[in-house]
């Protein structure tokens, strides 16, 4: 069902693939001035209103970087992967069966999962 606000707002993807709402709130010109912290449009030195968006509109860094981890998107099944040794480590430290000192390192888990999977836990990476 749309919405009156999804109606009004056009998106478009970032270098991740996450849709960005292309609005003054997403826009790099974007920043606040005064005491009640209004936001205003830095190249354009007026209040902006809500839902606007103009032709000078660009991505804030922000927005570029969003979806991305340490610079990289992670794929689904290797969340999930990670996921699932982090909870049985977390059981096997609450049963006493291990010390929190003796979780994988990072590194470990990459390569493990890399090992089973036979991919990348990065997306866009190849392998």
């Amino acid at each position: 069902m749309e919405t009156k606000r999804s109606k009004k707002l056009k998106t478009i993807k970032n270098s991740f693939g996450i849709e960005v709402a292309k609005c003054c709130g997403s826009c790099a010109h974007k920043c606040f001035k005064g005491a009640n912290n209004l936001r205003w449009c830095d190249k354009k030195n007026k209040k902006v209103e809500t839902f606007n968006v103009c032709k000078a509109w660009t991505m804030s860094k922000g927005m570029q970087l969003a979806g991305g981890s340490e610079g990289q998107v992670k794929r689904g099944v290797y969340l999930k992967f990670v996921h699932r040794l982090r909870m049985s480590e977390q059981t096997a430290i609450e049963k006493g069966e291990m010390k929190v000192c003796d979780q994988k390192p990072v590194a470990i888990v990459r390569a493990e999962f890399e090992y089973y999977f036979g991919i990348s836990p990065f997306m866009g990476k190849k392998y």
